[in-house]
């Protein structure tokens, strides 16, 4: 019983931090769309060089001594090339989409 309260009050303070959180965001929210483009591009470029950076190293090299070594060295490489990639790519997606989309 005395378990599930504190899981209860512990749930209740982590949805009122939460809330708390929303609130202190939405006075920031307006954010301009040219920062907004390069914010997003940021989050969907970090995990996917994350998530390339250790399938391509494990596959090529495996857990070797000095795998994270390899792995941050990879990674620094990974992260400024595909970030700037992104941005000559994802707008001639947009428009081969909306063609492609347009036809019937």
């Amino acid at each position: 019983m005395s378990c599930t309260l504190f899981f209860d009050l512990h749930q209740g303070f982590w949805y009122l931090g939460l809330a708390l959180l929303q609130r202190q965001l939405i006075k920031y929210a307006p954010m301009k769309k040219k920062h907004f483009k390069y914010i997003n591009t940021l989050f969907v470029v970090i995990p996917m060089t994350l998530i390339m950076a250790f399938v391509g190293l494990m596959r090529n090299y495996g857990f070797g001594p000095d795998w994270f070594l390899k792995f941050l060295k990879a990674w620094s490489v990974m992260l400024p090339v595909a970030y700037a990639a992104a941005f000559i790519i994802i707008p001639n997606a947009r428009k081969l989409a909306e063609r492609v989309a347009t036809r019937q």
